[in-house]
């Protein structure tokens, strides 16, 4: 009986034996790829697989559904679920590779966009990978898609600026001018 259980220890640890040593952990440019993929698969639990489970979330800038970052899988699957019910298209490029943070340029389209009439918004996203798993992620609008979005929103969807018919700041230089001069004696 011992022999059977020495014998069949030693047949699966050679049976695993590959699997541990040839095992390594995803490089960053791994991961991200695998993301691309899983986003081109339409396959969410994939994506969240990809990601730690206190990984922070950023899109800038910030929009009125995203006002700051989210935290942690449950959020990010939420925010990914929304994006995937609006049939959004994304294609990324890997443009860079630095220690554990891979840069893409990633084009990203979906109903609402299109309802505006844009063809798609760029943005940059920046990965930052640990062990294997995305901890950081940040997609920034181009300056030019931010601008194609703004002049495409209508007016009542646009954000108030807060301000007054006479910016404040031009007060507050005027002022700051004025004390100069009267310090220097001119």
């Amino acid at each position: 009986m011992k022999m059977r259980w020495i014998l069949l220890a030693s047949v699966t640890l050679m049976l695993m034996l590959p699997t541990v040593l040839f095992a390594q952990a995803m490089t960053p440019e791994e991961v991200v790829t695998a993301m691309i993929e899983a986003e081109k698969a339409g396959d969410l639990e994939a994506q969240i697989a990809l990601f730690a489970d206190d990984a922070v979330y950023s899109i800038l800038p910030p929009s009125p559904d995203m006002p700051g970052p989210i935290v942690g899988k449950d959020a990010i699957r939420a925010r990914r679920e929304r994006i995937a019910a609006l049939n959004a298209e994304t294609t990324t490029e890997i443009t860079g590779v630095e220690g554990n943070t891979v840069t893409t340029l990633s084009r990203y389209i979906d109903e609402d966009l299109r309802s505006l009439g844009l063809e798609f918004l760029e943005g940059v996203e920046e990965y930052v990978i640990q062990d294997g798993k995305i901890t950081e992620y940040t997609w920034t609008m181009t300056d030019e898609s931010l601008a194609e979005l703004m002049a495409a929103m209508p007016p009542e969807t646009m954000p108030e600026s807060g301000g007054g018919a006479f910016p404040m700041y031009a007060v507050i230089m005027a002022i700051g001018g004025l004390t100069i001069l009267v310090g220097l004696g001119l």
